[in-house]
């Protein structure tokens, strides 16, 4: 049955998976995805479901994918790297670092693998636990990517909480093994893993729809429910709670719990599909509006800009990661004026100060200031 809010569409067909490999931008690397869609429909919105830090494609499982393109849905399960026996140059996952580039290739990839069969306005992310963690960070980091914030289930919203929470724990050990550190000896690396300022900032200058929807449950043992509270409170900062920024916290009282896990484990979280599916009609893509500024937390593209960057002790900047138009570089000290070419109306200012001894490719902290 279709929840309420959705469109009616046509009839769908035999529903199908398939697994997808496809090729990332650090040498040599490939990540698969499990791609479940019903047969006969066109130009239908995707769903991009994002697995927990230790599972892989196969979570959520095929019953939920199955679900979800039944409602006419193109729903796409991501193994991100280290999983699902992708190959990688680093050899594993980071915590939702370079993760994050992967959903930009992947995506990219799954438009141009499978055409029209895929809605290039209305795209949609999903996760559960680090997958949640994963579209806060695709919001922050890439909010042009997707048509609309997404759902995060009791989302990572930042891996120093996370190894906080969790000190005792063999957590904490392999985040340390990840990160080169803890949150005191390597504090860089975990700051460009919470994604909360730049994330709220983004909403803030998004459309009129742009919307997150948190799901935790108050006693949650795996994910505190702090990391959910502490997105809620930055919304409530920026006036954006109740709007843009909704909260589903179940508590014991409540009949429906948002239990860490997945459907196929917790049938409650099949009762959340009908809050977030309709937001899914809802995406368009996020743009940078006319006169504003933006934070951007670590590596960012956009699609009407190139990004520049110096590193510390260097006198030019270099060119990071290029889109489709060339640009006049302009450097006054730290800060770089970036202009597109006539045609284009993007003029970015990238900042780079504050942060040192940062590999500024993928994780520099920038202010982006449009108009």
């Amino acid at each position: 049955m279709i929840p309420s809010g959705l469109p009616s569409m046509g009839r769908p067909g035999a529903i199908t998976h398939d697994v997808f490999e496809h090729a990332c931008r650090d040498g040599g690397s490939t990540c698969k995805i499990k791609v479940t869609r019903a047969a006969g429909l066109r130009r239908r919105p995707h769903v991009a479901y994002f697995h927990g830090f230790g599972q892989g494609y196969d979570y959520p499982g095929d019953a939920t994918a199955e679900r979800l393109a039944a409602l006419g849905f193109w729903v796409s399960r991501f193994g991100l790297r280290g999983r699902n026996g992708s190959t990688d140059a680093g050899g594993r996952n980071d915590a939702g670092g370079r993760e994050v580039l992967d959903v930009w290739d992947g995506v990219e990839a799954l438009l141009e693998e499978y055409g029209d069969e895929i809605s290039r306005d209305l795209s949609y992310p999903v996760g559960n636990s680090g997958g949640g963690g994963i579209v806060q960070a695709c919001g922050a980091k890439l909010p042009d990517r997707f048509g609309n914030f997404g759902a995060s289930l009791f989302g990572i919203a930042s891996y120093a909480r996370w190894h906080t929470t969790n000190n005792a724990s063999a957590i904490a050990a392999g985040l340390e093994t990840m990160l080169g550190g803890s949150p005191t000896t390597a504090p860089t690396a975990y700051a460009a893993r919470d994604h909360t300022a730049a994330l709220m900032r983004n909403i803030a200058l998004g459309p009129p729809h742009a919307r997150l929807r948190l799901f935790h449950d108050h006693d949650d043992p795996t994910v505190a429910v702090s990391h959910s509270d502490a997105v809620r409170a930055r919304a409530e900062e920026l006036g954006l709670f109740g709007s843009s920024v909704l909260y589903h916290r179940s508590v014991p009282a409540d009949a429906v719990r948002w239990h860490h896990g997945y459907p196929e484990d917790q049938p409650d979280l099949i009762q959340a599909e009908p809050f977030w599916t309709p937001d899914v009609y809802q995406a368009r893509a996020w743009r940078f509006p006319s006169s504003s500024s933006a934070l951007v937390d670590g590596f960012r593209i956009t699609h009407d800009s190139e990004i520049w960057i110096a590193d510390a002790g260097e006198d030019d900047p270099h060119l990071v990661d290029s889109c489709k138009h060339a640009v006049r570089v302009d450097q006054r000290g730290s800060e770089f004026a970036i202009t597109p070419p006539p045609g284009s109306t993007v003029s970015v200012r990238i900042f780079r100060g504050g942060v040192s001894g940062v590999n500024k490719n993928v994780f520099a902290r920038t202010v982006i200031t449009v108009g």
